[in-house]
């Protein structure tokens, strides 16, 4: 077979005992093109082998019955192991076990547990090796060509006679004159080897020679010109009588390696910031707690957010957050004893480990903790590194950062459950006004546990379609005719029945979760729309409102979703009103302003709802193109009591209407309140004296009073 077509379509025979590992490596496998066959035990390989042809084979070494080694000196003296590459499955530093299957005749390990983001590079570079040692053996005419393909050279060498042959390609290979290498032999060629090489180099020829058998061994030397390589030895006593000789192919396989180190730096290292990955972290936290656990000896595990990074990103670009975070990560590195700046240091204490988890959140573990005090002063250090001032381009930004802190054995007994723990105590030093660390205890993990179950219940309610919308009548103070009403969402619990906003929508924001729920919130209304205006009861000029949530309105597909939902329904945009709040408007205010004129040049209603209790500067009024303005209840509740919040719904409402605005009171309670607000010029109010929220029917009957 071409080398090329075999390394895209070879057939590969997966062996192993083990059912969740062929099934993952199988998907690996199959996912990069080659065609598979899996069997889960040694005398399954030997039976299927010869019917199946493979051109590579995966062999454990620990199996019940047979074991890897007795089916890999089976499979190479038969037909089949000719020219087959035999990949080993060992354990990380289980070198006897290594060395014993280069003796059985494998061509490579992999190490168990097994990166997969290696695992096909190991399977193309050793099909690549076994098809040109196949092509050697075809044909020896086609020798020089194939060694120089793949950077492989042979010689042959007889210790008795002192006779030493080589390919023109290995003189290549080390760039050494063949008349110098005619003159010497490989054992002279031991001083080019790596100091901590030549003795296992040594070791394996001298095996060979006395007791026969091959061998494969990788080493550093170093070339005529001094250059370090990597070669990759596969070498094999004969005897033909006048003593043994050893012949031996040797491939130069540094730029693989250097691929392989590459690829490992990749897998286990963050790109921006080149801390430890999570997963990364996780496989050493793992190793350690281990032996925290034989030693009894303390862990602790400490959980870094970084206080609103988001808006770095908004306000400075992307490139500047990353620059910050290469930057936060440098200090929390400098700040964990001893660290290196790869973020990983063996020390006679223990291991420090400070890794990046994902966005604005890193992860620290020390080992053989002595005392709790240690950990905390450890918080107190990377606190006070990351509120330095960083310098971003010509500017100093500061940023902060919560913490939060878990003890092995204490707070839990494996890393999912510490790093679970750490998480959620985080989020209670961010409650507490963040910059600060917090412990976790017991009440915390309930909080937590609470929070995560009603997380997946909101999860399941939007599933199962248990959101469903009230409607609150909005009036004309002027004429009595319904204005329009605002959609309210309720959660028809199927056991604690109806539930009200607050039970839920902060969790939703905090969680993400407010997005879909947003999305839900836009279909039934659109939906309702559309059913009234079907039979009649919505008129031009009646408005049903929907809340935007700060998330929501940051969405960059908001105008694309709010325009399909109501061409799909065939409703006027006009019929749909869009009610945000202040805040939501606040970071990135010429973004908001772009926006709002987009959202209300495509014939959207527009309300600032809840004015007055966010940064309430009247001056947005004249930047923000919205069509009303919503007086926050709290201001309408003592309105006939109060002087000083009398005069501030006055003043309001009187710039609102200079300004061309419509103003709504929300939280009308009282023949009094309602009174006032007539007498103050305001237009339109909603609350319990007009209408508790209900549902689509209790409405009805509002849509169906004639106009005045």
């Amino acid at each position: 077979m071409n080398p090329e077509n075999q390394l895209a379509s070879g057939r590969i025979l997966l062996v192993d005992d083990d059912a969740v590992l062929r099934a993952m490596a199988g998907q690996t496998i199959q996912r990069a093109g080659f065609e598979l066959a899996e069997v889960a035990s040694g005398e399954e390989a030997i039976e299927r082998a010869p019917e199946f042809h493979p051109d590579l084979v995966l062999l454990d070494i620990v199996m019940p019955g047979i074991d890897g080694f007795e089916v890999c000196r089976r499979l190479r003296a038969g037909d089949v192991g000719k020219n087959l590459a035999i990949m080993m499955l060992t354990g990380l530093d289980d070198t006897e076990s290594i060395e014993r299957a280069y003796q059985c005749g494998a061509d490579d390990f992999i190490t168990k547990p097994i990166n997969w983001n290696l695992l096909i590079h190991r399977v193309r570079f050793n099909l690549r090796a076994a098809s040109a040692r196949a092509a050697l053996a075809a044909s020896r005419g086609s020798l020089d060509s194939a060694q120089r393909l793949a950077r492989m050279g042979s010689w042959e060498w007889s210790p008795r006679d002192g006779r030493f042959s080589f390919s023109e390609q290995f003189a290549l290979l080390l760039r050494l004159p063949p008349d110098q290498l005619r003159n010497t032999h490989p054992a002279a060629l031991i001083e080019q080897v790596a100091p901590e090489d030549r003795e296992a180099l040594e070791t394996a020829r001298e095996r060979a020679l006395t007791r026969g058998g091959s061998y494969q061994l990788r080493y550093c030397c170093r070339d005529g010109e001094g250059n370090v390589l990597t070669l990759e030895e596969t070498g094999r006593a004969i005897s033909n009588g006048r003593g043994p000789r050893l012949e031996a192919i040797v491939q130069d396989v540094s730029q693989a390696v250097a691929n392989e180190e590459r690829m490992r730096f990749l897998s286990y290292h963050d790109i921006t910031t080149g801390l430890p990955s999570r997963q990364f972290f996780l496989e050493v936290a793992n190793h350690t707690l281990e032996q925290a656990r034989r030693t009894s000896t303390g862990c602790a595990l400490l959980f870094i957010d970084l206080d609103h990074f988001k808006e770095i990103n908004v306000q400075l670009g992307s490139d500047a957050g990353d620059a910050m975070l290469k930057t936060i990560a440098f200090r929390i590195v400098e700040c964990v004893r001893s660290a290196t700046s790869a973020g990983l240091v063996h020390t006679p204490e223990g291991i420090e480990v400070a890794a990046r988890a994902g966005g604005d959140q890193f992860l620290v573990l020390l080992s053989r903790l002595r005392r709790e005090t240690d950990a905390s002063q450890l918080a107190d250090r990377l606190l006070d590194a990351i509120r330095q001032p960083v310098r971003i381009g010509h500017e100093d930004s500061i940023i902060t950062a919560s913490i939060g802190l878990t003890l092995f054995p204490r707070d839990g007994g494996d890393i999912a459950t510490l790093l679970e723990n750490a998480e959620q105590t985080c989020r209670t030093a961010q409650k507490r006004g963040r910059d600060v660390h917090a412990f976790y205890s017991e009440d915390v993990g309930q909080v937590a546990s609470a929070r995560l179950r009603l997380e997946n219940e909101i999860r399941r309610a939007l599933s199962q379609n248990e959101f469903v919308l009230h409607y609150q009548p909005k009036v004309d103070l002027v004429s009595g005719r319904l204005a329009g009403a605002e959609a309210l969402v309720r959660w028809q619990h199927p056991e604690r029945g109806l539930l009200y906003p607050g039970d839920f929508i902060p969790l939703a924001e905090e969680s993400g979760l407010i997005l879909a729920l947003g999305h839900r919130v836009l279909a039934l209304a659109c939906d309702q729309i559309a059913a009234w205006r079907a039979g009649g009861l919505l008129a031009d000029g009646q408005t049903i409102a929907i809340n935007l949530s700060a998330l929501s309105f940051t969405e960059d597909d908001l105008l694309v979703r709010l325009v399909a939902a109501t061409r799909s329904r065939g409703i006027p945009p006009g019929s749909l009103g869009l009610e945000v709040t202040e805040t939501s408007l606040m970071h990135q205010t010429e973004v908001a302003v772009a926006r709002l004129t987009a959202l209300r040049g495509a014939g959207f209603l527009l309300a600032l709802d809840d004015f007055g209790t966010g940064y309430s500067s009247l001056g947005y009024l004249k930047r923000f193109p919205v069509d009303q303005i919503k007086i926050d209840r709290s201001f309408v509740a003592d309105l006939a009591n109060d002087v000083h919040g009398e005069a501030i719904v006055a003043a309001i409402v009187s710039l609102a209407c200079r300004l061309g605005l419509e103003v709504v009171a929300e939280g009308v309670e009282t023949a009094e309140q309602m009174a006032c607000l007539v007498a103050m010029g305001c237009r339109y109010a909603q609350g319990y004296y007009i209408s508790r929220p209900g549902p689509a029917e209790a409405l009805e009957p509002w849509l169906r009073r004639p106009l005045p």
